[in-house]
């Protein structure tokens, strides 16, 4: 790593150690600012700030980074480094702000002398990763043209998500749960019966309403969020988050008609981080499942 020194082209030159020290002062403000956003969860508004636009927009990135990402520009979009935006054509402003993410690095295990280590089937050992601090630029302080918004405008009418079911329904039967269609589900779309394993669906909903509505319920399933575990709040904040992000995959917009958010979590930091981790896995895994 090199800097210059104030009022002078001379390049000042750093040991090893101080180096050293340089990145680990860096991972750890990192650390600081990625434990910070997550407490910010436990409010309300903050954790539907994150489920509707922060983590939607950032659907791309990992969990930590987006959360990185959203904490320094909550209205962002789309990150490069300066390099990658340069060699994409387009030219970062004069006063852009940076924003810093960890980026993953890997490299081949070496011997003091600097030579690769081979394993004894012959191959390099498996390669050594860490996390680097790099500065990357939000597209809107760029001169790329505006990106498209992403938050989901569509609202949820009509039977497009039809083509889901079989997945879905595949999904639940490896969960050891079966989907059933009743006409009359009382004042409820549907419910997961978690007693006999079954996901019960008001079969007079709309196709695109009985896949949200199948969705949430799986997150009940697949997510083990039950009653027990969690208050009938928090399991439904949880679920629902997760179900809003799903289908704003889709670019379908579910939030004016979903339930009430309620957090109550507290302020505990592993707490705050496994719900909203578990919110992010439960999306991952049944977006890929629809093909997403």
């Amino acid at each position: 790593m090199r800097k210059y020194a104030v009022n002078s082209t001379r390049k000042v030159k750093y040991t090893p150690e101080q180096k050293q020290a340089w990145k680990e002062e860096k991972m750890a403000e990192q650390k600081q600012l990625l434990e910070a956003s997550v407490r910010e969860l436990a409010t309300s508004e903050t954790w539907q700030n994150w489920i509707k636009f922060g983590r939607n927009n950032l659907r791309k990135y990992s969990f930590n980074n987006a959360l990185l990402i959203w904490a320094q520009k909550r209205d962002a979009k789309l990150v490069h480094g300066r390099v990658q935006w340069k060699n994409e054509g387009v030219n970062v402003n004069a006063d852009a702000t940076p924003i810093t993410i960890l980026a993953p690095m890997f490299v081949n295990q070496k011997d003091k002398n600097g030579n690769i280590l081979y394993g004894d089937n012959g191959k390099p050992l498996k390669k050594v990763g860490w996390y680097k601090a790099v500065k990357v630029i939000d597209v809107s302080e760029t001169d790329a043209p505006e990106v498209e918004n992403v938050n989901p405008q569509r609202e949820l009418q009509g039977d497009e998500l039809s083509e889901y079911l079989p997945a879905l329904e595949g999904m639940a039967r490896e969960l050891g749960v079966v989907v059933r269609f009743k006409d009359e589900t009382g004042s409820a779309h549907g419910w997961y019966d978690e007693k006999n394993s079954e996901i019960i669906i008001n079969r007079n909903l709309s196709g695109n309403g009985i896949i949200r509505t199948l969705i949430h319920e799986l997150c009940h399933a697949y997510g083990n969020v039950n009653y027990t575990d969690y208050t009938r709040e928090e399991a439904e904040v949880l679920v629902e988050s997760a179900t809003i992000m799903a289908l704003g995959m889709l670019d379908f917009d579910i939030r004016e008609e979903s339930v009430p958010y309620v957090v109550s979590w507290g302020g505990d930091l592993e707490v705050l981080k496994k719900n909203a981790l578990l919110v992010d896995t439960l999306v991952k895994d049944i977006s890929e499942r629809m093909g997403l």
